[in-house]
């Protein structure tokens, strides 16, 4: 039985299904967002030396004045949070993402005014494709909900919301055929779920080292980064249900 937040973030994933454009997509990642606390989100590429922020965002729902505000002042090249997400592949609180006081006096600038904004607190899912970091979901409030409970379903929903917001753009195309054996789609199953290998290996009847190996097997032929990338994009492409 998986707990109250793994509920609400499959709830959200199976609700997507039913956005077509992008409007949509951000209605829904705004109601599943507030009641995690959250009050503001971002969903954008990581943009090249030449390119503009706007030219690489999917969708914005951030504080009045403050996207303009922040491309006015090239805070872009400042916040280490932005820089963060190109150097890791993991979930971060905005509190985790590194800067030198002492040398970075705009690092400091950019937190000091996001708290006069409203987003004293957030949270960042960098989003990994094969060639590396493509996009970051963040996601901003006054007091949201970061604890070790609520963090997997916020990492689920910043995944899945970023594959459906990139999608909706799309011009439809033939379903794919699904390229996971029944093995591989039974480990992203009990992955969906919650469980750990070790779980996941107790239920199949399988060794810990073959359930993994499974899982890193489904992971390559979904072009993911990691598992929990392969389990949105199983979802999505319907390889699996839960």
């Amino acid at each position: 039985m998986y707990d109250d937040c793994a509920a609400r973030a499959l709830d959200f994933v199976e609700g997507l299904d039913d956005c077509h454009d992008h409007d949509q997509v951000a209605h829904s990642v705004e109601r599943i967002l507030a009641e995690f606390g959250f009050e503001h989100f971002v969903i954008t590429g990581l943009p090249n030396p030449n390119d503009r922020l706007d030219q690489v965002l999917l969708i914005r729902r951030l504080p009045a004045g403050w996207f303009e505000h922040y491309a006015r002042h090239n805070y872009m090249y400042l916040d280490p949070v932005f820089r963060n997400c190109r150097a890791t592949t993991s979930p971060f609180d905005w509190g985790e993402a590194p800067y030198d006081p002492e040398t970075e006096p705009g690092a400091i600038e950019v937190m000091q005014r996001a708290t006069d904004f409203g987003m004293a607190r957030g949270f960042s899912v960098p989003i990994h494709g094969p060639e590396g970091c493509e996009a970051c979901f963040s996601m901003s409030g006054r007091n949201p909900d970061l604890t070790g409970r609520t963090k997997p379903a916020v990492h689920m929903i910043a995944m899945y919301a970023f594959e459906r917001a990139r999608q909706v753009g799309r011009r439809p195309a033939k379903p794919p055929s699904n390229p996971l054996t029944q093995r591989e789609q039974e480990v992203l199953t009990w992955a969906a779920l919650g469980k750990s290998s070790r779980d996941t290996a107790e239920i199949m009847q399988i060794t810990e080292r073959t359930a993994l190996a499974h899982a890193v097997n489904a992971t390559h032929k979904l072009g993911a980064a990691n598992r929990t990338q392969a389990v949105v994009r199983a979802m999505q492409s319907k390889f699996i249900r839960v």
